[in-house]
């Protein structure tokens, strides 16, 4: 009966899927950086953490715990006020970490941030340019990115 599920397994597999999971599973396994909600910016670390989600195939309820061991210090105390029902709610979870670490009121200040943005002495112009390019993110998080090239470029 097993052998059975096997080779219907198999027959529903294509041969692409096939040697995509042996890639897979050969391939040496990425372990997410520790974060503290402190020393990374959130939008950067999530980036960081799906890579490394997407890398090693983790379904929703393993990234859900990956992300738990991932916090410490403050990152970590959030989940404490978590409900035991939530725990396993991964988008639940990046909400909770994007109210704190990211809260709306911060973007007013990422805003006048970004208005008064000039370059520095010492800054070259690929560096003000990729400083300006994440004000305006952070600033303007829910802008088409295209817009938001306009407004750094304006």
């Amino acid at each position: 009966m097993a052998q059975n599920r096997l080779i219907k397994q198999r027959q529903d597999t294509s041969p692409n899927q096939t040697q995509s999971h042996i890639k897979r599973s050969l391939r040496k396994a990425k372990e997410p950086e520790i974060v503290d909600g402190q020393s990374a910016d959130r939008r950067d670390y999530i980036v960081h953490f799906e890579n490394v989600a997407h890398w090693n195939d983790w379904d929703n309820l393993e990234k859900t715990q990956q992300l738990i061991m991932s916090l410490k210090g403050n990152a970590q105390k959030l989940l404490s006020d978590v409900q035991p029902s939530q725990m396993n709610n991964y988008s639940y979870l990046l909400e909770v970490l994007g109210r704190r670490f990211s809260p709306v009121e911060r973007e007013t200040a990422y805003r006048c941030e970004f208005r008064n943005r000039r370059q520095k002495k010492t800054e070259s112009a690929s560096d003000f340019g990729y400083a300006l390019q994440k004000l305006c993110l952070q600033a303007y998080p829910t802008v088409h990115s295209e817009a938001r090239e306009i407004y750094v470029i304006t």
